[in-house]
């Protein structure tokens, strides 16, 4: 199973580091759990989500947890891309949010490297929703594949691939 902390360690100095891992629920406006790594990579969910419920929650822990005046934030969203579209708006209003207090937050959408037959898999989703507030504060990754994943760690923190 993977873990977190070693990797983190290989791409930062810091010595005092703490990860907050937060899943969106598969019920549609469902309130976010903050969860332990196990249970974010080992219980899989499916099912329509609000992506702003997770964006808020990671505000909220952000708010009570770690003051922007006394830590380096960093937040990594990861999704299938999917969102309902009456959720967009509210995603990137709360997604420029937590952009201005983060010293860096990546959108990670994770797809499969080609269409399945019923053609759930897409290009877009909400990496294209989020095209008009990339920058350097906030970048954009697409994951095909197991492969792709450290080159892609590697391009958001700026080395190269």
């Amino acid at each position: 199973m993977p873990r977190l902390n070693p990797i983190i360690d290989k791409i930062t100095t810091f010595d005092k580091k703490e990860i907050s891992i937060i899943k969106k629920h598969t019920a549609t406006k469902a309130i976010t759990a903050k969860v332990t790594e196990d249970d974010f990579f080992k219980k899989g969910s499916a099912g329509g989500t609000f992506v702003s419920t997770g964006i808020n929650k990671c505000l909220e822990v952000v708010s009570k947890r770690y003051h922007q005046n006394s830590w380096n934030i960093y937040a990594f969203h990861c999704s299938d891309g999917d969102n309902w579209p009456e959720d967009n708006q509210r995603a990137i209003d709360l997604s420029s949010t937590l952009q201005n207090i983060c010293q860096l937050y990546c959108f990670i959408q994770v797809t499969p490297e080609r269409d399945t037959e019923d053609g759930f898999w897409h290009k877009g989703g909400m990496a294209d929703v989020y095209l008009p507030i990339a920058d350097s504060k906030f970048k954009i990754v697409h994951i095909g594949g197991k492969d792709d994943i450290w080159p892609q760690f590697t391009k958001i923190f700026g080395g190269k691939v």
